[in-house]
């Protein structure tokens, strides 16, 4: 999985649970903690979440300033989006990753790469 893949899914599963441990995201990405923590370091510059420091690793939410809702998609459809982009590769994968970036979250501040 290329790197904006992995910032990509990484920043689904905090909009969609808004808070989430550094070890959870790298066991369920399949990647290091030290990964992750890379992709966090880049993607809070541009991105509503704030990590937070603990003895195991902290975690990462999503800002409180960010409305509770989850967005105009359900779970379920979120999962079938992720599962048939998985699938893709080049120009359509592009293309299934900026319509999973404008529907998950408006308020981004960049789109994803």
């Amino acid at each position: 999985m290329r790197a904006d893949e992995r910032r990509t899914r990484l920043w689904l599963i905090v909009f969609r649970r808004r808070e989430v441990t550094v070890a959870e995201l790298a066991e369920e990405l399949r990647v290091s903690v030290r990964t992750i923590k890379y992709d966090l370091a880049d993607m809070t510059h541009f991105y509503p979440i704030n990590t937070v420091r603990g003895r195991y690793g902290g975690c990462v939410k999503l800002q409180d300033c960010l409305p509770s809702t989850k967005g105009p998609l359900t779970d379920q459809q979120i999962d079938f989006l992720i599962d048939k982009w998985s699938e893709m590769q080049g120009e359509d994968a592009s293309t299934m990753a900026g319509i999973i970036s404008v529907l998950t979250l408006p308020y981004r501040v960049r789109p994803l790469q």
